[in-house]
């Protein structure tokens, strides 16, 4: 309950410093930019999109058990065994 009400605090924090600052935005009517946008939606229509999203969960799945498995190693070793 203190922790959660710490969370909140410090989001709402970050939340007010952010809501001063001013909005970003960015306009591609520049021809430059016109034909880098061409050339990346050239490159993305010939990568196959289906497999790279695949091998991309698979390295979040592996990532998320390596960092799960780490925890509870810490975890067993913080609990005291006589």
């Amino acid at each position: 309950m203190i922790v959660e009400k710490t969370i909140s605090f410090f989001f709402s924090l970050i939340k007010a410093v952010a809501s001063a600052l001013p909005s970003i935005t960015f306009d591609y009517s520049s021809l430059v930019y016109q034909d880098a946008i061409s050339l990346i939606k050239g490159v993305l229509y010939m990568l196959p999109c289906g497999t790279i999203v695949t091998i991309l969960r698979i390295a979040v799945v592996f990532y998320i058990f390596r960092v799960a498995v780490a925890v509870i190693k810490t975890l067993w070793n913080l609990i005291p065994f006589a």
